[in-house]
């Protein structure tokens, strides 16, 4: 549920909730988010009279559109005591429960990440728990080790805890002699079965190492809806060690004395549902926190000490309880990792229990759309892991991304009107010139014929066409010069212009006959195709009726008509290729006496 940060009030007054809004985009007076009778968030607009961080008010911009303009990043408020000796343990660390004949499992990328620069930890010592300490040093100790600094720091235990056949994963959890001896102040747990007994026992030694142990990270991987038992758990365990206090949310202005007592342990409750071996870095998870999951929670969560939204309020919102993964759900190990480590790193997470999950369907992934950009966002402005979640679980930047979207959808845009990605997108800009000259002068501008035509572009036709016309007329020149026709006085530019139009007469013909253009007459192209089809169709049934014959009889008689009717055809087909060629020859020969005339009279 994303609404725990709230004030209770009576159900018949509208529910105005302080200080939910992140603190970051806070205006230096009271700022209040209004939750009306739909369910919709409407908050106080921002006193313009204030600046804020940056030059430019992020509020003025689209944050889809400028993102990174409107991000801003604060300071990361980190958890208290990350120091001494940290405790690693749990069967997703490392399994050597597989069963007879299996090998042990172990997957030591929470190790690595813990040597990250981006974290504020200063361990001395990094222990893990297990039950054979030689197998797990073969698991856990390889290169990557080595050149991250963790060697150095690496220490293996084996627990004094007895061994219990019903539970074998005792042998993960330390007893609270060994955690005052080895002074262990940080612990996380790694673990995907056998959830509420090892829950329970785990705070069990916690609240006996309590003024040593300070902050106690859990997470449960394959903790699925109907095993769900986390406020009662909750209220009658770790609360009992100051988890009230922890949440900023519930008292955001207790200072650090009075927040975190000497016999204080802080906690964080993880859960997901069944991991994978993705890679971590996906930006399609969304989370949710479990203190409220039904109105038997709220009761229970009232009791523990709980103030939340009343429960009428809730159910005009359409809230059906916070969500916990079904067998179908999954997310990434390695980023079920790496929000454990976040998680030991930053104060917003103390005394909270949240639950995690990756969006598949496509109706999930749209609702999920505004925390993938924001994470995406981020990522891309240079933010690192831990500043990312950061602001989501501290700052909740994606409910205010959510919030500033739908301010500039509302507003029409900036103050001035809508803003455009791209100035060249503005119709004003899309516009020719002759179109603005039109709308200057109030009257419509028409070009003469001659511009068009010169400003137009030439087809690649046209191009080739007057490529052979320019060494048709060359050639011309050099004739006419070498024959002695042309003066010496007119150079070959001069006699080219004065035979152009000729040049491309002839080097269109040229052309069409390299491009295979026939110079017959047009007009006979129609009887002809339809002389051919008429042959075609006659031929095919023919052939057809070849086939046909033998059948019976009256169709044999048909057949034979169908037959003698098609060599009809063959017959008229060559009579007239014969006549057209008579024709052809009898130009020819009409072409040569006129040729002939022209000579005598030249003569």
């Amino acid at each position: 549920m994303r609404l725990v940060p709230t004030l209770l009030l009576s159900a018949g007054v509208s529910s105005v909730v302080h200080g939910f809004a992140p603190t970051a985009f806070a205006p230096k007076r009271a700022s209040a988010v209004v939750v009306n009778s739909g369910g919709t968030f409407l908050e106080e607009p921002r006193d313009r009279g204030k600046s804020s961080i940056t030059d430019v008010d992020p509020r003025d911009v689209n944050p889809k559109a400028n993102f990174q303009q409107w991000i801003q990043k604060w300071e990361v408020d980190h958890r208290r005591y990350t120091t001494g000796n940290l405790l690693v343990s749990g069967n997703r660390l490392i399994d050597q429960f597989m069963g007879e004949g299996k090998d042990s499992y172990a997957d030591p990328e929470l190790l690595y990440m813990l040597m990250e620069e981006q974290y504020n930890f200063k361990f001395d010592k990094i222990y893990i728990c297990s039950y054979d300490m030689d197998d797990a040093k073969k698991r856990l100790i390889s290169r990557k080790a080595r050149y991250t600094g963790l060697l150095d720091k690496l220490e293996f235990i084996e627990t004094d805890f007895d061994w219990d056949p019903e539970h074998p994963e005792v042998f993960n959890i330390p007893t609270a002699a060994q955690i005052k001896e080895y002074g262990i102040t940080n612990w996380i747990m790694l673990q995907d079965y056998d959830h509420i007994w090892m829950t329970e026992k785990a705070y069990e030694v916690a609240n006996e190492a309590k003024g040593t142990l300070k902050n106690v990270v859990m997470t449960m991987m394959d903790y699925y809806y109907d095993e769900d038992t986390t406020i009662p758990l909750i209220n009658s365990t770790w609360d009992n060690l100051g988890g009230p206090r922890h949440r900023k949310w519930l008292e955001p202005e207790l200072s650090d004395p009075d927040r975190y007592h000497p016999e204080d342990v802080q906690f964080t409750f993880l859960v997901c549902g069944c991991p994978t071996d993705a890679p971590e870095g996906g930006a399609e998870w969304v989370y949710d926190d479990l203190l409220i999951s039904s109105e038997e929670d709220l009761r229970r969560a009232k009791e523990g000490g709980y103030d939340f939204i009343d429960g009428e309020t809730l159910k005009s919102m359409g809230y059906k309880g916070a969500f916990l993964a079904e067998n179908w759900d999954r997310i990434s190990q390695h980023q079920m990792f790496r929000f454990t480590v976040d998680a030991l790193d930053l104060a917003c997470f103390s005394g909270r229990a949240l639950s995690f999950k990756d969006m598949w369907d496509p109706i999930s992934k749209r609702v999920q759309k505004p925390m993938k950009d924001v994470i995406t966002g981020m990522r891309e402005a240079g933010f690192t892991s831990v500043e990312v979640s950061d602001h989501i679980f501290d700052k909740f930047i994606d409910l205010q991304y959510k919030w500033d979207v739908r301010r500039w959808k509302k507003k029409g845009g900036s103050r001035e009107g809508k803003m455009r990605r791209n100035w060249w997108e503005n119709p004003a800009f899309k516009k020719t010139s002759a179109e603005r000259e039109e709308e200057r002068t109030g009257k419509k501008v028409t070009k003469k014929e001659s511009e068009v035509k010169a400003f137009a572009p030439m087809t690649k036709q046209q191009k080739d066409i007057e490529k052979i016309a320019m060494e048709w007329a060359k050639r011309e020149f050099y004739t006419k010069s070498t024959e002695g026709v042309i003066t010496a006085d007119v150079t070959e530019d001069q006699f080219i212009e004065s035979i152009w139009d000729t040049a491309i007469k002839e080097g269109s013909a040229k052309w069409r006959k390299m491009e295979g253009y026939t110079d017959e007459d047009p007009s006979k192209w129609d009887d002809k195709m339809k002389q051919k089809q008429a042959v075609l169709a006659k031929k095919a049934e023919s052939e057809i009726a070849t086939m046909m014959r033998g059948f019976d009889k009256k169709m044999d008689e048909t057949i034979d008509a169908t037959l003698d009717e098609y060599e009809k055809l063959v017959e008229q087909e060559k009579a007239w290729r014969e006549e057209q060629g008579d024709e052809e020859e009898g130009d020819d020969d009409k072409k040569e006496g006129d040729d002939d005339k022209k000579e005598d009279d030249k003569q």
